[in-house]
């Protein structure tokens, strides 16, 4: 003998009598001032005509706003908008306005120690030299920027150049004050698609003295597996993975005002799309 099958809430109906369920859990993930914020909301049961909305009433959630078809929660929280959020998304069938769910959400809007995605006037503040540029992706590469409409990349819209050297061919941020910063990391989003082995990529630098000296940041997730002119480098045929998160230890740093160096090397055949960065976030 054994405990057996047991069965509990089974449903036969219509879809559009079947009870509405929002899946998502709360609390969502925090946002950072200046960066976009994305969310899919999941439901069960209903119909495919089913509507979604924010209800009125919430904390700090006038910013937010959802695709009515849908569920998209999204939207750039901007400074004011520092501090908790709480909202309350509503899922209904409009043909049976009975069935329906509301659901509140909590999360936290922050105030990043530096943000970029590119936006508005390109390149942002940052210093680009040799193959180095700054718009939206075309003709190669990615099919879209990570974040918004534009990105930093080696030719935004052709093949990287032969022979870019790691000295020539940089892109520098401009200061970022880490005075306050605990703990600080970076994160940001690599779209990578270079001739690999010793030939071809790039990597990351600081700089801690105005840009006087830079030198690698070795402490990076996804770690470095190529070695191009002596130095550790990101590179190879990537394009499959798409964009990808990059986090880098900062907390050596803390303190401190520094300048972050993208540095990029060719050699004299092979060229690719090459790389593209966005969404760079330091917190």
């Amino acid at each position: 003998m054994f405990p057996g099958v047991y069965i509990d809430d089974l449903v036969v109906s219509e879809p559009l009598q079947s009870p509405l369920f929002i899946s998502n859990t709360s609390p969502l993930g925090d946002v950072y001032v200046g960066q976009l914020y994305s969310v899919q909301m999941v439901k069960t049961g209903g119909t495919n005509g089913s509507v979604w909305s924010i209800v009125p009433g919430g904390v700090n959630d006038g910013w937010l706003s959802i695709n009515a078809a849908t569920g998209l929660l999204s939207a750039t929280p901007q400074v004011g908008n520092i501090g908790p959020v709480s909202v309350t998304v509503r899922v209904q069938e409009p043909a049976l306005p009975s069935n329906f769910v509301e659901k509140t959400f909590t999360f936290n809007v922050k105030k990043a120690v530096y943000y970029t995605s590119f936006e508005g006037a390109c390149p942002d503040g940052w210093t680009l030299a040799g193959d180095w540029q700054c718009g939206g992706p075309a003709v190669v590469g990615p099919a879209a920027a990570a974040v918004g409409a534009q990105c930093l990349a080696t030719q935004i819209a052709a093949n990287y150049s032969d022979l870019q050297t790691w000295a020539g061919t940089t892109a520098t941020s401009p200061d970022i004050d880490l005075a306050g910063a605990m703990d600080p990391k970076l994160t940001f989003q690599m779209w990578v698609d270079t001739e690999g082995a010793t030939f071809d990529g790039f990597n990351l630098l600081i700089s801690t003295d105005g840009g006087m000296n830079y030198a690698i940041l070795e402490d990076v997730m996804p770690t470095y597996p190529l070695t191009i002119g002596g130095k550790h480098a990101w590179g190879g045929h990537q394009a499959a993975l798409g964009w990808q998160p990059v986090e880098a230890n900062l907390a050596p740093y803390a303190g401190q005002t520094i300048r972050l160096r993208f540095a990029f090397q060719s050699d004299s055949s092979g060229n690719y799309p090459g790389v593209y960065i966005d969404d760079i976030l330091v917190n």
